[in-house]
C-alpha cells in the first residue's frame, strides 16, 4: 500500500511529463477486489487520458497517442504533396513510361531521366519553369525522353498538336511543325491543317493564303477547296476547269490527283478510260477476277498502271507484298 499512497499524494497534481499534465489521481478497482492508482492527465492536444504513474515517470507514455501518430506520419511523409495536381502529373508520367503496354511511351522506350524519379527534384524544376495548375508537361522532341532539357509546360489543348502524327512540313529549307509555321505567319492552324489533310492543298498554297473568320477546314476566304492550280495546255488552271475542259468527272480527277498523288496527265487518261467504258474500277476487278483492294493498292501505293494491276495474277490472298510481284 505504500507505493500506492505515494501516487495518491496531491503533490503530483500539476506535474508535467512530456506532453501530459497530471489533473488528479484516479483509483481503478479490478474484479478481484484489488486495484491501482492512475493519473488522469491533460494532453497538449486538448485530449484527456488516464495512464499509470510509472509509465509517465519513466517516459514510456508521452502523450494521449497523438505524438505517436505525428511521429509515424512524419516518418511516412516524404514531401506531403501526395495526390496534389503536380504530384499526379509526376505519377502519370512515370507510370506510362514504365508500362511496356503503353505503345506510345513505354512501348517505344520513352523513359524518365534518373533525377526525375525523385518527386522533390521534379517539383522544384516544375515550379521554376512556369508550372501552374491546369498546364500539362510536354516533350519538345516527341521521340525524346522526359528530362529537364526536353520538357516544358503548355495548355492541354496545345499538347494534342505535338503528337508523332502531327503534320510536319518542309518550309524554308527544313522540316518544321505546322503549328509553329502557322503561329509565325498568323494563320489559323485548324484551317491550314484542313487545307493540307482534308483538301490536299500543297503546303505552299496552304500557308500562302491568309485565313479569315469565315474559314472552315477545306476552304479560305479567297479560294475554295477545288482551286488546286496546275499548268495545263499552257494555262494555269484548277482541277475543276481541267475536268470541264476534258469532259470528265471532277470528283474522279480530284481523287486521283489529290488523294492518290497520280500525275495529272495519267489521271486524265484514267478518267477518260473510265468514261469510255462506263465501268468503275471495282466492276472491272470483278470482271478480271481480281481483289479490288489488291488492285487499288497496286495502283496507288506502287504506282502500277491500271492495266498491269488488273492483269497480273495475285499470288497471295491479301494486299501483301507477295501479291504485288509478277
Amino acid at each position: 500500500m505504500g507505493k500506492i499512497n505515494v501516487y495518491n499524494q496531491p503533490e503530483w497534481v500539476g506535474k508535467r511529463f512530456n506532453n501530459l499534465t497530471v489533473i488528479e489521481p484516479v483509483f481503478r478497482k479490478r474484479a478481484d477486489g484489488f486495484g491501482s492508482w492512475y493519473w488522469r492527465c491533460k494532453c497538449d492536444c486538448g485530449n484527456e487520458t488516464v495512464s499509470l504513474p510509472r509509465d509517465l515517470i519513466s517516459g514510456r507514455t508521452k502523450s494521449c497517442g497523438c505524438y505517436k501518430a505525428l511521429v509515424t506520419g512524419n516518418r511516412r511523409r516524404v514531401h506531403g504533396e501526395t495526390r496534389t495536381p503536380l504530384h499526379m502529373v509526376w505519377v502519370s508520367m512515370r507510370m506510362r513510361c514504365r508500362d511496356k503496354r503503353v505503345k506510345n511511351y513505354g512501348g517505344r522506350g520513352i523513359c524518365v531521366c534518373d533525377e526525375w524519379n525523385d518527386y522533390v527534384v521534379f517539383r522544384d524544376w516544375a515550379l521554376s519553369h512556369g508550372y501552374s495548375e491546369g498546364l500539362t508537361i510536354e516533350r519538345i522532341d516527341v521521340n525524346g525522353n522526359y528530362c529537364p532539357e526536353n520538357c516544358k509546360w503548355i495548355p492541354l489543348v496545345d499538347q494534342a498538336k505535338n503528337k508523332r502524327n502531327t503534320l510536319r512540313v518542309f518550309v524554308d529549307g527544313e522540316y518544321r511543325r505546322l503549328l509553329e509555321v502557322c503561329n509565325e505567319r498568323g494563320l489559323n492552324y485548324d484551317t491550314v491543317h484542313g487545307r493540307i489533310y482534308a483538301s490536299g492543298w500543297t503546303v505552299e498554297d496552304a500557308i500562302g493564303v491568309p485565313t479569315g473568320h469565315g474559314d472552315n477546314r477545306c476552304s479560305s476566304n479567297k479560294e475554295t477547296a477545288k482551286e488546286h492550280f496546275y499548268d495545263y495546255n499552257g494555262k494555269r488552271m484548277n482541277l475543276s476547269e481541267i475536268a470541264k475542259a476534258e469532259g470528265i468527272v471532277y470528283q474522279t480527277l480530284y481523287a486521283w490527283v489529290v488523294r492518290r498523288g497520280v500525275p495529272l496527265n495519267e489521271a486524265i487518261d484514267h478518267c477518260k478510260s473510265v468514261k469510255r467504258e462506263g465501268k468503275s474500277l471495282r466492276q472491272r476487278c470483278l470482271e478480271h477476277g481480281m481483289n479490288y483492294t489488291v488492285v487499288q493498292s497496286r495502283i496507288t501505293a506502287l504506282g502500277w498502271s491500271e492495266e498491269r494491276a488488273l492483269n497480273t495474277p495475285s499470288l497471295g490472298k491479301g494486299a501483301n507484298q507477295t501479291s504485288y510481284t509478277d
